[in-house]
């Protein structure tokens, strides 16, 4: 991701705000500063996904990094991943995930978290069929997500 992909980025997600946390453009360029894996994809010259993971030993003030950072050692957190709705359905996330679980392959996991309130199901469901287990609740009656993780090696460790 580049600072000329900011534009899309940033429209794809306030279309999907009411999943995510809104993103200012400081933001977006603090976030990609810090970041472990920030792809985009293009279709025809246009941004229609992305994704921004952090690794471990980031200072990021996100209750869910924070959160599995407590109780992993080494990881990739996948903190957001958005399809344009003009993009679905041509395994444009599968292919993201794909990349991400290469890069992830030294950490020895992928952490991330999916909304129950609202519910996501659409993606509970994806990361159910990418082997994602689900762990805690986290949240309130607001807002609510699953913890989900999926352990891509032997070498992965729990922090106790």
């Amino acid at each position: 991701m580049t600072a000329l992909d900011h534009p899309d980025v940033l429209r794809m997600n306030a279309a999907s705000v009411h999943f995510l946390s809104p993103l200012t453009p400081e933001q977006l360029e603090s976030f990609v500063a810090m970041a472990t894996f920030a792809p985009v994809v293009e279709l025809d010259g246009r941004v229609v996904a992305f994704a921004i993971a952090h690794g471990p030993g980031v200072d990021y003030d996100s209750r869910y990094y924070r959160w599995w950072a407590a109780r992993r050692d080494d990881f990739i957190y996948l903190d957001r991943i958005v399809v344009d709705e003009s993009a679905r359905g041509r395994r444009i996330g599968s292919m993201i995930y794909e990349a991400l679980d290469i890069e992830a392959t030294t950490h020895g996991r992928v952490l991330a978290e999916v909304n129950t309130i609202p519910l996501n199901e659409p993606s509970l469901a994806f990361h159910d069929r990418q082997g994602f287990v689900r762990h805690d609740l986290v949240g309130d009656e607001g807002h609510q997500v699953v913890m989900v993780e999926k352990v891509l090696g032997s070498g992965a460790h729990e922090r106790r």
